[in-house]
């Protein structure tokens, strides 16, 4: 990711579930909130109730994580972000993922 950090303390990520605005749809949940560093920070849950072993889980990160770097740089820069993967997205295809964190991204806002 070209601009972006990941966000890895548990303490980030809770702060972010409390304060942040969400938004949603059927394949993905996110959560932002302007941050003070000029740089996004990207963080990536997903649960064991999307995908039950570590294999499938790793996949829809890695999947996810791609999505956001198609679209890094038409989004806007200093927010915090964390997107969670919701159980259907293991069957969407990969432009799939893509138009829908972008259409989240749309409406919270954050698309140039």
């Amino acid at each position: 990711m070209k601009w972006t950090v990941s966000l890895k303390k548990n303490a980030q990520f809770k702060q972010l579930y409390k304060m942040g605005k969400a938004a949603s749809n059927n394949l993905l949940l996110i959560f932002v909130a302007k941050n003070d560093c000029g740089r996004n920070r990207l963080g990536i849950s997903v649960s064991k109730k999307t995908a039950n072993k570590a294999v499938w889980r790793n996949k829809m990160r890695r999947r996810v994580k791609e999505a956001y770097m198609r679209i890094e740089s038409n989004i806007l820069q200093g927010y915090d972000i964390v997107v969670v993967p919701r159980a259907g997205i293991h069957s969407a295809g990969f432009d799939k993922i893509v138009s829908s964190l972008s259409h989240l991204f749309k409406r919270q806002g954050l698309h140039r």
